[in-house]
């Protein structure tokens, strides 16, 4: 689990490691202990990512990589946060091992929750997470979503791209996924 305050203005050196746990006992002896949203000071970041993965778009892992984004007004993020990331701990994703952490972001006037993938060009697997997402968080269907690589392509035309779907000319990622550990802990570089 990392912390960051964007208050002090955004550097990879300013994402701080907090804690790391690796059984579900670990998880809620650290979790009871971390304020809820609603009470956050805001430019509060808070990660949790696969162990050996750092929360930054500039790791192997995301090099094809991208994000799931809902922004909700105040009051909301508490019970959405949990429930994603228990979906996340508990492997409920049917494309888990596509899900590299998930971030929360506190400011004045919205709250952000974010799900990380490694392969953000593949249009089957992006909406699939969509879909274990909304499941996992008990969101409508038309619940608005954003989705966005972290490395785009160059634009090649000038249709404009669709929120809820991935670049459509992105070539799909030639490496194969393989078991990771799901053990979360600290990144050591």
């Amino acid at each position: 689990m990392y912390a960051m305050n964007k208050s002090k203005g955004w550097s990879a050196q300013a994402i701080k490691p907090m804690t790391t746990f690796k059984t579900v006992d670990e998880f809620w002896g650290v979790y009871q202990h971390v304020k809820r949203p609603d009470n956050m000071p805001s430019g509060t970041v808070i990660n949790i990512f696969v162990e050996g993965i750092k929360p930054v778009w500039e790791t192997q892992e995301h090099e094809q990589g991208g994000s799931w984004n809902i922004r909700m007004a105040k009051g909301y993020a508490n019970q959405l946060w949990e429930d994603l990331l228990l979906g996340f701990i508990g492997e409920q994703f049917d494309c888990c091992n596509e899900v590299t952490g998930v971030v929360l972001s506190v400011t004045d006037k919205f709250d952000k929750i974010s799900l990380w993938m490694r392969h953000g060009n593949e249009t089957e697997i992006v909406n699939r997470v969509k879909q274990d997402m909304v499941r996992i968080m008990e969101l409508p269907l038309d619940v608005r979503m954003e989705f966005s690589l972290f490395f785009p392509p160059a634009k090649t035309n000038t249709q404009p791209k669709s929120k809820d779907q991935p670049s459509e000319g992105a070539k799909p990622a030639a490496k194969q996924h393989g078991n990771r550990d799901r053990e979360l802990k600290q990144y050591r570089a």
